[in-house]
């Protein structure tokens, strides 16, 4: 893949942005109830698959700052090329047509179910939401190819920051599907629970 680094930096802060502003609007309208609610007991809950995200956030975030920080400046009219792996995993996470296709296995660190989730969840997953949208803005000045990021599945695998920046953003997208999911089927439950 080839792309002008800014418009991809564009499109994933506008994915970001509405994403973002989709979560909010949840937390507004959705009872606290709701938020703890699990369809099936394997499922997450909304806060638990915040809770996913931020322990993504805490080990994206403080890489992608040290990496945008470090970085030499760069035109911001370049291009961006993917790198054959880095295009893999976000092919693998993206969702497609607005669908999950793919179950994944959540590392052991990263999976929130067996832990005690509560409210916190958000305004931690909001402050890291604001210092995702602080990076994308501050890449427009460096090279997304040149420049490399570590990634959580292992210390010795890097991934151009285009690529790294795309996986975490449509790591977002697929758990807004799930996040989307879950909040049908609880106002489906509640409306079919008072029908009957």
């Amino acid at each position: 893949m080839k792309v002008s680094s800014e418009l991809l930096l564009q499109d994933l802060s506008d994915r970001n942005c509405a994403f973002v502003e989709q979560v909010r609007v949840w937390t507004t309208t959705l009872p606290p109830a709701a938020r703890h609610w699990k369809a099936q007991p394997q499922q997450w809950s909304f806060l638990e698959c915040l809770e996913h995200l931020n322990r993504y956030g805490d080990f994206y975030l403080p890489e992608l700052e040290r990496v945008v920080q470090a970085a030499p400046s760069a035109p911001a009219a370049g291009m961006f090329r993917s790198g054959w792996l880095g295009n893999y995993f976000v092919q693998l996470i993206a969702p497609r047509e607005g669908r999950v296709t793919k179950k994944m296995k959540t590392p052991t660190p990263m999976d929130p179910s067996q832990d005690e989730v509560d409210e916190g969840v958000l305004p931690r997953f909001f402050e890291q939401q604001a210092r995702y949208r602080a990076v994308l803005r501050a890449a427009r000045r460096v090279d997304l190819t040149r420049c490399k990021t570590a990634i959580s599945l292992t210390p010795w695998i890097k991934l151009r920051l285009g690529d790294t920046l795309r996986f975490v953003i449509f790591h977002h997208l697929r758990h807004q599907q799930q996040l989307r999911d879950g909040v049908a089927q609880w106002q489906q439950q509640n409306v079919l629970g008072k029908v009957q």
